[in-house]
């Protein structure tokens, strides 16, 4: 460009081509008087020392502040405006920031502060809420259920949903809610060895910190964290007792361990889940329990229970059970459909007239504790101190 920045190189330049030539240049051409811009040329001499500089009538050239805030003008409004579209796209699919509330970033999502502390592991949140029942002996050990957030989510608002700070008064056990590797984040590592890594030092930071049971650690999830809790059953058998899933399968099969037994496990599947739908629906459920039944010749379920709807939000809604299997352990999956399409915990706060999917999985896990004691030990070096 011909701007006052290129003006004195080019000048030089050809300064430089005219010495060259046995030729001094007119300093009238570097500072041309007002009069002498729009001049008839009067030598061929002179033709070529001004020409290059005087010829071409034109404006003088834009300052540099001027471009500056033309480009204020017109650049910026446009990225705002793009940025606006992205964030407002992402909160009508349901996604960030609308699904990523004011709850990501309140403590009191996780309860009063006298019962849920905040530890930093490996640069993490991981949330911990004790129940503060006035039942509750100081040196009674407690089970721990950890619960794992879904895509693009957070922990407290996990927190906020699931209900299980509410159970944990009830039933007196511990619940904590780990952040993803990267918050905000699309999915777990499922294949990440630095997840186990994390997983194993929260267990033990658990057995520092609290009074728990090693052998009465559980992990459940939502969406992708259900699948993350389905992922280290099967694949890390001895860090957790029994796992849940809700709204979530089995869906990266090529990482998935497939000579593991693995541990209890429990699913809570929506039919009418648009994101279910979206990773093959009803191919996808049969996927998930196939590979969770582990044995082809494995039968039906050995129980079948209804669960009726008490409200509008739920269309049906069955419990099937089946038994530990030789080597296989238990599985348990709750087969329902809600009314209106919806990919969220269900709760009848959630969903009205919905069964509560936190005290199902409690049940679950309660029933294999005291039924099923596996043939993968869990591992003992997670003590309490």
């Amino acid at each position: 460009g011909r701007g006052p920045h290129c003006r004195a190189p080019l000048g030089a330049m050809r300064g430089l081509r005219w010495r060259e030539a046995g030729m001094q240049p007119d300093m009238a051409a570097y500072f041309p008087s007002p009069g002498s811009v729009n001049s008839t040329v009067a030598s061929e001499s002179d033709v070529r020392i001004r020409v290059p500089f005087i010829a071409v009538d034109e404006p003088p050239d834009t300052a540099p502040w001027q471009k500056r805030g033309w480009c204020l003008m017109v650049v910026v409004p446009l990225l705002v405006g793009t940025l606006l579209g992205v964030l407002t796209g992402l909160a009508i699919a349901g996604i960030w920031p609308s699904s990523r509330s004011d709850a990501c970033f309140s403590m009191s999502s996780c309860g009063p502060a006298d019962a849920c502390r905040r530890f930093s592991l490996y640069g993490r949140d991981v949330w911990v809420y004790k129940p503060r029942s006035s039942q509750l002996s100081p040196m009674q050990p407690l089970p721990v259920v950890v619960v794992l957030h879904g895509s693009y989510g957070c922990a407290l608002q996990m927190a906020k949903v699931s209900g299980f700070q509410e159970l944990a008064e009830e039933a007196q056990f511990i619940v904590v809610y780990p952040e993803m590797k990267k918050m905000g984040s699309g999915d777990w590592g499922f294949d990440d060895p630095s997840e186990v890594t994390f997983f194993t030092a929260m267990v033990e930071m658990l057995g520092y910190e609290f009074l728990i049971y090693p052998k009465e650690v559980f992990v459940c999830g939502f969406s992708a964290g259900g699948t993350m809790a389905l992922f280290l059953q099967n694949n890390y058998p001895g860090y957790f007792y029994a796992a849940a899933s809700v709204e979530a399968g089995i869906k990266y099969v090529d990482q998935w361990n497939n000579k593991s037994s693995g541990r209890p496990v429990a699913v809570v599947w929506n039919h009418n889940d648009e994101y279910l739908q979206d990773y093959g629906g009803r191919v996808y459920y049969k996927q998930t329990i196939s590979y969770l039944l582990r044995d082809p010749a494995r039968d039906g379920p050995t129980q079948v229970e209804t669960l009726k709807a008490k409200g509008s939000g739920m269309l049906y809604a069955k419990q099937m059970h089946w038994d530990a299997w030789g080597q296989q352990p238990p599985v348990m999956v709750v087969s329902w459909a809600s009314t209106e399409p919806s990919h969220v915990w269900p709760s009848p706060a959630n969903i009205p007239g919905c069964f509560d999917a936190a005290r199902v999985i409690w049940k679950f896990f309660v029933q294999t504790r005291s039924s099923w004691g596996g043939v993968v030990p869990i591992d003992a070096s997670v003590k309490n101190v």
